[in-house]
């Protein structure tokens, strides 16, 4: 009797440790398999689990660029002589020297901007349309504006534009400057080089209050510049650096280009 019961207990351990099979039987693990004959189809920013891997940038991108444009210019430069001497000498050296008539060129100009009103009014830097002889403005969806400067400010290098749009515009919402911390996300948009158009470079607030910035193009008189390490170019000027809620909280300006390991 004893050596059935020893059996009885040892075939009840023995159906606990491997499980028993029955009407009752226990419900087979969850597999992850992927069909490889099918292409791997995902909702876009997630994975096949579900789960969310969108970027906050991604809903950045999509509030300010539009608002951000681009800015073309022509201006007109006039070379003349390399070099001019007071007389007695001057007529000596135009003797043996002939003068070259004075020309004028026609120069380009590319940069960034941002609409900030819906009735057309646009920030950008000064420098970028100084002395511009034709402003044209474009969007991101190519359509173009003349536009025509109505506010400046040297001191700040920063000047208003005016477009008259022929439909809403969207705006970039002006954010609080003075709100950001070091540390605190930075998001630059613009059209660096020229024709990159709706570029976006990502870093952070690495210093404030910058001053004493020798600018190339114009240094402005009043300084307080907000320092990031997100990558700006040259074109990148006049263009919005944003908050990670696409507010601005100011204007891409100047760079570094000898800066190294920054």
């Amino acid at each position: 009797m004893r050596m059935m019961t020893r059996f009885l207990v040892v075939v009840a351990v023995l159906s606990v440790l491997l499980g028993c099979q029955g009407s009752g039987s226990r419900a087979e693990e969850p597999s992850a398999q992927v069909d490889a004959s099918r292409p791997y189809e995902v909702i876009p920013g997630k994975t096949e689990s579900g789960e969310d891997l969108t970027s906050p940038f991604v809903a950045v991108a999509e509030k300010v660029m539009p608002a951000v444009v681009s800015i073309d210019t022509k201006k007109e430069i006039e070379t003349g002589p390399a070099f001019e001497f007071d007389e007695p000498f001057g007529r000596i050296f135009r003797d043996l020297i002939p003068e070259m008539p004075r020309q004028r060129y026609e120069v380009p100009g590319y940069a960034s901007g941002f609409i900030f009103d819906k009735r057309g009014y646009i920030a950008t830097n000064h420098h970028v349309v100084k002395d511009a002889e034709e402003i044209v403005v474009r969007l991101l969806d190519e359509t173009e504006y003349e536009a025509e400067v109505v506010g400046s400010d040297p001191n700040t290098d920063i000047d208003i534009l005016k477009i008259e749009p022929d439909k809403e515009l969207p705006v970039v919402k002006l954010g609080d400057s003075d709100a950001i911390r070091v540390g605190d996300w930075a998001i630059a948009i613009g059209n660096p080089f020229g024709r990159l158009e709706g570029t976006m470079t990502v870093g952070v607030i690495s210093a404030k209050g910058r001053s004493a910035l020798s600018i190339v193009g114009g240094t402005p008189a009043l300084q307080d510049f907000i320092q990031t390490d997100a990558s700006i170019n040259f074109g990148n000027s006049g263009g919005p650096l944003v908050n990670i809620r696409g507010e601005a909280i100011g204007m891409n300006t100047a760079i570094n280009p000898l800066g190294q390991g920054i």
